[in-house]
């Protein structure tokens, strides 16, 4: 089995990055599905605990058509 290992310090660095680049725009992180198996929850609330507070999720469930 794979496995994805997400380094934390690492991921703090680069929202730090992305936010210098960014200046004084708004920055939206986007988690999908379920964050590539990583807990949505767990790691929505890590943005979140790092300053990121636009975060948005999306879900590949489709509709059903009539």
């Amino acid at each position: 089995m794979k496995s994805l290992v997400i380094n934390k310090e690492d991921l703090k660095h680069n929202i730090r990055k992305i936010k210098e680049h960014a200046g004084n725009s708004k920055i939206i992180a986007v988690v999908k599905s379920n964050g590539y198996g990583l807990d949505l929850l767990k790691f929505t609330k890590f943005l979140i605990d790092n300053r990121n507070r636009n975060v948005c999720s999306s879900n590949n469930r489709r509709g059903k058509n009539s």
